[in-house]
């Protein structure tokens, strides 16, 4: 049910996330049905963006983007945070469930 946080946007695909800074691994997490957010973990704390910038090279090693092409929109300094994804809605939701598996 991941694809829920999932937004087709003009540019890209808007992902919807509630990221755990400070974890003790990086790793994609479950579908947040509640929040209508996937959570993800970091291992990076919660420093001067490091969290951030660990955030967006996980998503774009485990859904095979190149590096720099996640951005991050909104969330600089919450724990939810919105990132636009580089890929049309339907690819992004089968790299996500790839990824997920």
């Amino acid at each position: 049910m991941a694809g829920a946080a999932l937004q087709a946007i003009e540019d890209g695909t808007l992902l919807t996330l509630r990221v755990a800074p400070g974890a003790s691994r990086d790793a994609l997490g479950e579908f947040d049905e509640w929040r209508g957010a996937l959570a993800v973990r970091v291992s990076t704390p919660a420093s001067s963006g490091r969290a951030n910038r660990a955030l967006l090279r996980l998503l774009e090693r485990e859904l095979r983007l190149e590096p720099g092409s996640a951005e991050l929109l909104r969330g600089h300094r919450s724990r939810s945070k919105q990132v636009r994804l580089p890929l049309p809605y339907d690819e992004a939701t089968n790299r996500l469930a790839g990824a997920l598996r």
